[in-house]
């Protein structure tokens, strides 16, 4: 019997995060109902149980990279490996809320000149901002630090790109989609809680290692150049 395709795939790493994992887990599961979700998850090395819960899941899809090597490359390995034409790129400390991923995947169905949907997101550890949603916008551009990208077209650019660690790769996703002709859509009402747990994983990638400053650099003069209509389409590649 040929196994059915899900319609979401959601990806992200983790690393001894297992009381985190499983909220994001049953929180992203409940947020895309009635879709068929999969998880490709990479984990660095995990101590804590994480990789036993994993392989018991039978909705995930587990990399054992056993290293922290950074977000970007744990992201690009878990885009291998996908079947859903959505792509949902999270943490495994963001907690989806209400149904904002069948929402989002019901936009994108609906407008076929949006190639990625950005989800807003709050970091409940920062008691220095509001309580208010906070969106990605970075040069007058939405990017998705929490999204949903068309799996064909994150294929066709390259997914999270080359040249960074763990900052900025998901800015360089969303403008790679904009330098193709498609938008990056902020869809109101579809939010994500971000927990950020101070842990030995987040204090491994404190460091920027100058990430922003290449990102900048790349983008700051092609933005007002960027088309306003998609260039390829789908059925063209």
């Amino acid at each position: 019997m040929t196994e059915q395709q899900p319609d979401l795939s959601v990806i992200f790493g983790t690393y001894n995060r297992l009381k985190a994992l499983k909220r994001t887990l049953d929180h992203a599961r409940a947020s895309a109902r009635p879709l068929a979700v999969e998880f490709v998850i990479a984990d660095g090395g995990s101590t804590d149980g994480t990789l036993e819960f994993l392989r018991e899941q039978p909705d995930v899809t587990l990399i054992e990279q056993g290293g922290l090597f950074g977000a970007c490359q744990a992201m690009n390995e878990c885009c291998r490996l996908v079947r859903a034409d959505r792509v949902c790129n999270l943490n495994d400390d963001a907690l989806c809320m209400g149904d904002c991923l069948y929402r989002a995947c019901e936009y994108l169905d609906n407008n076929p000149d949006v190639g990625q949907v950005a989800l807003a997101f709050r970091d409940v550890d920062r008691p220095d901002r509001d309580e208010r949603y906070r969106t990605g916008m970075i040069l007058d551009r939405y990017y998705a630090n929490f999204g949903i990208t068309r799996r064909w077209l994150g294929d066709y650019v390259g997914w999270f790109g080359q040249g960074y660690l763990t900052y900025q790769c998901d800015q360089e996703l969303s403008f790679l989609i904009w330098e193709q002709g498609y938008q990056v859509v902020f869809l109101g009402g579809c939010r994500v809680e971000h927990l950020r747990i101070q842990d030995k994983l987040r204090q491994t990638w404190q460091d920027d290692h100058g990430e922003p400053v290449r990102f900048l650099n790349r983008w700051r003069d092609k933005v007002a150049n960027f088309p306003i209509e998609p260039i390829i389409r789908e059925g063209d590649i």
